[in-house]
């Protein structure tokens, strides 16, 4: 009996870890660029305050909050939520050094979100090729139709999850 407790925890540590390298990193990469966005803008609007503190960078590193984009949607996970959340910490933005501070900050708050959006009409586009690339499926067949609770459904709603 004990071989089949060893059998069943060793499938719940592949679920586990499938789910964090296949929604995780979509998750990891949707913060990131979301939060160089925002300095971006930022950035080119006058404001060099993200750029100088050194978090213009793609290092998912730079933009780790622990709490936010570690321990809660690690929790979310376990859990079993059926969705996740997350965020990064936030670029600094110091609207005084904008030029015009009260229209740039319109664009600088809508450009997370943006990237948010292409990023998941990135992933869509990208996981639409390569299901086409291994020949013609039904699309309800597919782990990744939005009828279906299978991963790519939920790298997608990653990319959304920090708008």
């Amino acid at each position: 009996m004990d071989h089949i407790h060893i059998a069943s925890g060793m499938a719940w540590l592949v679920g586990i870890g499938t789910q964090l390298l296949v929604v995780g990193i979509p998750m990891l990469l949707a913060v990131t660029f979301h939060e160089v966005a925002h300095g971006a803008v930022a950035d080119r609007f006058g404001d060099p305050s993200a750029r100088l503190s050194g978090r213009l960078t793609l290092n998912p590193l730079a933009h780790v909050d622990p709490f936010g984009t570690i321990l809660l949607p690690l929790m979310m996970i376990l859990l079993h939520t059926g969705f996740l959340f997350g965020y990064a910490k936030p670029v600094p933005i110091t609207p005084e050094n904008l030029r015009h501070p009260r229209r740039d900050m319109v664009f600088v708050a809508l450009a997370g979100p943006l990237s948010n959006l292409l990023q998941a009409f990135l992933y869509m586009s990208l996981l639409h090729g390569l299901l086409s690339w291994g020949g013609e499926r039904s699309p309800e067949s597919s782990p990744f139709s939005p009828r279906s609770s299978g991963w790519g459904s939920r790298s997608m709603s990653s990319s959304l999850s920090s708008i």
